[in-house]
């Protein structure tokens, strides 16, 4: 009897190493396919990442390009129209302003205030400030689609800052008169402390 137990034993532990080598074989398959999916899935972002990043990398080319492009035509515009204003001459521009201050008469008045600010600038800042702030007022135009609006914001703008810059002179004046007579006063008390009257 103690034969057929060590058999019935020995056929038991024979199953149960079949049974071991079985599950170990079944998770071993089953972590090579988890890891083949793993693999084909890093590939597939690392290839979606790959055109994302392509399709970003064209579409700054494009943005660049087109930017190159409106600032070629822009700076052509400029030319075009100094040559035509140079070949033109005076009564050119005259005509030009005439038939603009007709259609827009509102807009006209505000450039000129801006055209105004900007010659008394010139006398005093030079050229350069003068011929800065015309371009700012063209590129400004160009963003809002109207040059004589670009122009009026951009005097609008001067307008302001001349009046932040007025309020804080004024402030300092003050503080400077304030400090003045606070010296003399306590000079007046020195003076006071010293002759005892």
């Amino acid at each position: 009897m103690e034969d057929r137990v060590r058999r019935s034993g020995g056929a038991t532990e024979a199953s149960m190493s079949d049974w071991a080598q079985s599950e170990a074989r079944d998770i071993s398959d089953a972590a090579r396919r988890r890891a083949q999916e793993t693999g084909r899935e890093i590939h597939e972002y690392a290839t979606e990442a790959k055109e994302y990043v392509q399709d970003t990398i064209q579409q700054t080319k494009a943005y660049v390009d087109g930017a190159r492009e409106y600032l070629g035509d822009a700076v052509q515009q400029a030319r075009d129209k100094v040559a035509e204003y140079r070949d033109g001459g005076m009564e050119k521009m005259r005509h030009d302003v005439v038939g603009y201050t007709r259609e827009q008469p509102m807009l006209a008045l505000v450039i000129a205030a801006g055209v105004g600010l900007m010659l008394g600038w010139l006398s005093a800042a030079g050229v350069g400030l003068a011929l800065l702030l015309l371009a700012l007022g063209l590129w400004v135009g160009e963003l809002v689609g109207s040059v004589p609006g670009g122009l009026a914001l951009v005097g609008v703008g001067l307008a302001g800052a001349g009046l932040g810059g007025g309020a804080l002179a004024l402030r300092r004046l003050q503080r400077r008169r304030l400090m003045e007579e606070t010296l003399r006063e306590l000079g007046r008390d020195a003076e006071w402390i010293r002759h005892g009257v």
